[in-house]
């Protein structure tokens, strides 16, 4: 807010590094209702350059919150994530914990960190309506207690039975500690999730805080990172029964944040000393198929195949649901990239591709689409640069809906010879042979190797290595046949 107050050279660029992580409870201008306040966050938010963000789901959520434009929102990741995903020694941590706490040595650490609640009295209520007593006497054999107060609690007061971390100096180091986290409402939860870890919502007050606080962006019950408890004996049973929700978790992680990497810092750096042309500028990889389990492992899901190997070897979670699609986004060889499964069915495929590529306002050759191909044989690539449909109909949807077919695409080979007396669709919808399952397999997995080769600048070179023209094929029909 001093910023409301300040005279900023017109060359200088400011950057707002947001302390928290994604968008779980409201905050700034989505709560705020003193306008003087509102006011002075407007004034100040007006000189900032750039706010950045972790994921492309919550710009608007930002841009909302300090009063901006979307534009000013750039989803290239939050520093403070790195942390994370890098190795740590944190045997002297536990040392100096176990020292000071001798009671959480050998037992799981569960951390209960609340947020405030903007009222004192019920700031207070936070550690009154939790039962320590309770959860000692039923879950004290696993795990060892502890508290973690948001800086804001004043009137709450952390009983001399139970380990008070709230003035632990690190609190990633903490988190990364902790095996079990009780929290409610905190944006503490986005960066927990990271760790893939257990969490657990002692949301006791939930119907106060819906109506009378802060209120969130996302549907709270929906979006949780895991189950809700709002009693104590709820809270003690999911635990003492396990009944926590990794799955859940982890969509809440890939919601708040794109970026499962320890690049975050270096891609701010890139952004605005140097390699910001490769940051700034979104490439789409699409991978074609149908949903559904039906569908799962045809033939004519080698595309959807091979965009998940794509996914899970660059760390990027198709979690989100946005252009008819499951799509995620990250970084691939310093490239911003969005990876998307449409939703669509084959047939209609060109109405999620355009959606994305009408919103990023890309390039043609910011475009890479990986479908199957029936005339080409199982293991076998062919990367073109531009081209028809071949007799495609997801293709040839998606140059209807873009308007031009200079685009690159990875064709993988499905078929080879002709099937007489077999319907087309039947084949192409039917299941690989175990045969023809291992070549495709690794056609996948080079499908996948030459989209990252794409992402980073190499398409020539993934076309050399990879893309089996006729001779290629020929000559590998041929060591076959011998």
């Amino acid at each position: 807010l001093p910023l409301a107050y300040m005279e900023i050279p017109d060359e200088m660029t400011i950057v707002q590094v947001w302390h928290g992580l994604g968008s779980f409870k409201k905050f700034g201008a989505s709560s705020e209702e003193d306008p003087d306040l509102l006011k002075c966050l407007r004034a100040a938010n007006e000189r900032v350059t750039h706010i950045l963000a972790s994921s492309q789901a919550v710009r608007d959520n930002y841009a909302e919150a300090f009063m901006v434009p979307p534009e000013k929102i750039i989803t290239i990741g939050a520093p403070q994530a790195d942390y994370y995903f890098r190795e740590h020694d944190l045997d002297s941590s536990y040392r100096d914990l176990y020292q000071k706490y001798p009671k959480l040595q050998g037992k799981k650490l569960a951390l209960y960190a609340p947020t405030f609640r903007d009222d004192p009295e019920r700031d207070k209520a936070l550690l009154e309506s939790f039962d320590f007593e309770a959860f000692e006497n039923a879950l004290g054999s696993e795990y060892a207690l502890a508290v973690r107060l948001h800086p804001h609690i004043r009137s709450a007061r952390v009983p001399e039975s139970v380990a008070d971390l709230s003035d632990y100096p690190d609190v990633r180091k903490l988190l990364c500690m902790t095996d079990l986290l009780i929290a409610d409402y905190s944006s503490i939860t986005v960066e927990y999730a990271l760790l893939d870890r257990p969490i657990v919502l002692y949301a006791f007050d939930r119907e106060w805080y819906l109506k009378k606080d802060r209120n969130f962006y996302f549907d709270y019950e929906k979006t949780a990172p895991g189950p809700i408890a709002e009693s104590m004996e709820d809270l003690i049973a999911i635990i003492r029964e396990n009944r926590f929700d990794l799955d859940k978790g982890r969509a809440f992680a890939a919601l708040h944040n794109s970026f499962f990497d320890a690049d975050s810092a270096r891609r701010v750096v890139d952004y605005y000393f140097g390699k910001k042309e490769r940051i700034g500028t979104m490439k789409i990889i699409a991978g074609l198929g149908n949903p559904t389990d039906e569908y799962k492992n045809t033939r004519h899901n080698v595309g959807f195949m091979s965009l998940d190997i794509l996914a899970r070897e660059a760390g990027i979670s198709l979690t989100r649901h946005q252009f008819k699609s499951l799509c995620g986004a990250g970084f691939i060889g310093g490239q911003r990239v969005l990876l998307m499964k449409p939703l669509t069915y084959m047939n209609l495929s060109g109405d999620a591709v355009a959606m994305a590529a009408e919103f990023f306002k890309i390039e043609p050759e910011d475009l890479l689409v990986i479908y199957d191909d029936i005339s080409i044989e199982p293991g076998m690539l062919r990367i073109r640069t531009k081209g028809s449909a071949g007799g495609h109909n997801g293709m040839k949807d998606i140059i209807r809906k873009l308007g031009y077919d200079t685009f690159p695409r990875i064709r993988v080979g499905i078929g080879g010879e002709k099937h007489p007396g077999q319907d087309l669709a039947d084949y192409v919808l039917g299941k690989f042979s175990d045969e023809e399952k291992k070549e495709v397999d690794k056609a996948a997995q080079n499908a996948a190797a030459a989209a990252r080769m794409f992402a980073a600048g190499d398409l020539a070179e993934a076309m050399n290595r990879y893309s089996s023209g006729k001779k290629k094929r020929k000559k590998a029909r041929e060591e076959e046949e011998n």
